[in-house]
């Protein structure tokens, strides 16, 4: 997708949806965003020694006066080694995990607290740990790391079952599950070749794609290039930071022969905005924000927000 003549700061295009914000947390520390709470409070994650994998609390971030207020105040289990780097949010509830080992094995517990505000409570124990989480209908959904294989838990807490013909499936963005292209029948690694709708049974393939190339629901990206599934809509990508589209549509690259080097590209709609960041962001396919520092400040682009 060569870049148009002029590219326009995002926040000029998107003004609803960028936020300019403090960057530590009233008591100094800094923060992650993990989520969004709703459309005016973004979900932070403070952690202990400043490490990720020992979260210690959740924030509310009024986006319009920058202020921060603990929601829960979040502990591990002892010898918990990985901890979510987001936070599902839905139905009134947050939901997130840690993981540790556990006769060698590794062992996810899943807490839940209300969106509100209130105490962690665990619901869940299950082996493994996830690659993704979502609510979903009063449940918690994850796919499982390495094996693959979706599973659900009730909210309210219970024992965790599989997704009846999910086995070996990871999940894209629910309810679309996909196998990460190592299947001899699928194109060689083409992640998400195929996918599945876990609730429906509906299935969509990648025929016109080859290695490599990353796809999300609607569209995949190769080297230099990007397009829907059925190979429709095809064009060239300076450069992109191998990663699938966010929320099915968002792209963040780089292009080498602009003197703006970080552009976010909505697939939807074709525009292409400048962030001008003061660091390198980077924009998971599971992300719903994309973060960035500018001068002390930090800038959380709220991608819902986007129509």
């Amino acid at each position: 997708m060569p870049p148009p003549v002029t590219i326009r700061p995002i926040e000029q295009v998107y003004p609803d949806a960028v936020h300019e914000v403090p960057a530590r947390l009233p008591d100094g520390r800094p923060y992650d965003v993990v989520g969004m709470i709703d459309r005016g409070h973004a979900l932070l994650g403070s952690h202990r020694d400043s490490r990720s994998d020992r979260t210690d609390g959740l924030w509310s971030l009024d986006l319009a006066t920058g202020s921060a207020t603990q929601l829960v105040k979040v502990s591990a289990p002892k010898g918990t080694v990985v901890s979510a780097w987001y936070t599902a949010v839905g139905e009134g509830r947050l939901a997130w995990w840690t993981a540790r080992r556990v006769m060698g094995k590794m062992t996810t517990t899943f807490f839940t607290a209300p969106v509100t505000g209130g105490e962690q409570r665990a619901i869940a124990e299950a082996p493994g740990y996830p690659l993704a989480l979502a609510i979903d209908g009063g449940r918690l959904v994850w796919t499982r790391s390495g094996a693959g294989g979706a599973y659900e838990v009730p909210l309210t807490g219970g024992t965790p079952r599989p997704i009846e013909g999910t086995k070996g499936l990871h999940m894209v963005r629910w309810p679309w599950l996909g196998r990460p292209g190592f299947r001899l029948e699928d194109p060689p690694n083409v992640v998400h070749a195929e996918i599945v709708n876990a609730l429906t049974g509906e299935r969509r393939t990648a025929p016109a794609w080859r290695a490599p190339t990353s796809c999300s629901v609607t569209w995949c990206v190769s080297r230099d290039r990007v397009g829907r599934r059925d190979g429709t809509s095809m064009r060239t990508m300076p450069s992109w930071q191998h990663n699938a589209p966010a929320l099915d549509r968002f792209l963040l690259f780089t292009s080498p022969k602009s003197d703006r080097f970080h552009l976010l590209a909505d697939l939807a709609t074709g525009v292409t905005t400048d962030l001008r960041p003061d660091d390198s962001p980077s924009l998971d396919h599971l992300a719903t924000t994309l973060t960035y520092r500018r001068g002390d400040s930090k800038v959380i682009v709220d991608l819902t927000a986007i129509d």
